[in-house]
């Protein structure tokens, strides 16, 4: 969706498509969309106002009953909360004669946070029958000037090219690019902590004798996996961006890159192998998901819960 439609949907969004403060009743075509916990106990105060008021099944910890949606709470396993809300934006898209007014799901008793449970609504902007809370379509709204999908053309002079695996080639940009092209597989590397002669480990980690050590990593269209420990310890990372034919990391592939803030999920990659490539701002639970893109909470930290 166009940056400027975006604004324009979420600003109408804040006087035609915001949930009431407070709801004490329904009509018929209407439904209240809670938080709750994975058993359905439903102990939160909305989770008892669903079941009392509006219908809600003690032990189902998902999905529709009587007029209420319940969306289990995550706040430890932010990627399973995530999938729970795509699925009932799903529903909501199959189920247009229904109107579904979204709480601020765990950010009260759960304790999350409004900017990483609000990221989790984007692909609800453009469904006219998803009302969302203040709080969402507020921080939302800084989402868009973020722009995360925002990807900025290579305007560097090549600095220095060199083959490496088995067709593979790295380059390294005046602007603090560094891009890996080619097709199929790199090849895995040896830990720095267990290379005591610098044998086993990617050429680009000496890459600053070129004058620029590189802040943006780009891994090209071809390249299927990113070898193990092959950009382990690389701090001067801060963006990533993963061609959609990555389907595997390697171990450790991202370890110690503390001060990457933005990576994109391939469509074909598990998003625990982030977890397996050791990246900090994953593990850390220190970001926020936007679409595909993972993006630390940092950058963001303006907006107000």
């Amino acid at each position: 969706m166009e940056k400027e439609k975006t604004i324009r949907i979420l600003t109408e969004m804040q006087s035609e498509r915001c949930t009431p403060d407070a709801i004490d009743s329904l009509q018929a075509n209407e439904v209240f969309v809670f938080g709750t916990d994975n058993e359905g106990h439903h102990n939160s105060a909305s989770a008892k106002t669903a079941v009392l008021s509006f219908g809600a099944s003690i032990g189902k910890g998902e999905g529709m009953s009587g007029q209420s949606y319940a969306i289990p709470v995550h706040k430890h396993r932010i990627e399973k909360m995530y999938d729970a809300v795509q699925r009932f934006i799903t529903f909501a898209k199959k189920n247009t004669d229904l109107k579904f007014f979204v709480l601020p799901i765990g950010c009260g008793k759960a304790g999350m946070n409004t900017l990483t449970v609000s990221a989790m609504f984007w692909n609800a902007i453009d469904t006219n029958n998803i009302f969302l809370p203040k709080s969402f379509i507020s921080a939302l709204l800084q989402y868009v000037h973020l722009d995360p999908n925002n990807f900025k053309d290579i305007g560097g002079k090549l600095l220095h090219q060199e083959s490496f695996g088995t067709g593979l080639r790295w380059s390294l940009y005046s602007d603090e690019t560094l891009v890996i092209n080619g097709r199929g597989a790199m090849p895995d590397y040896i830990n720095h902590w267990d290379s005591y002669y610098g044998e086993g480990q990617p050429k680009w980690i000496g890459c600053e004798k070129y004058g620029v050590m590189p802040y943006r990593l780009i891994i090209g269209s071809g390249i299927t996996y990113v070898g193990a420990n092959a950009f382990e310890s690389f701090g001067c990372l801060r963006e990533v961006y993963l061609a959609d034919s990555v389907v595997k990391l390697g171990k450790m592939a991202f370890f110690d890159c503390f001060h990457i803030e933005k990576i994109n999920l391939p469509p074909h990659m598990s998003i625990m192998d982030f977890n397996k490539a050791e990246l900090p701002l994953f593990y850390n639970k220190a970001y926020v998901r936007v679409n595909q893109w993972l993006i630390a909470q940092e950058l963001i930290s303006h907006i107000e819960d």
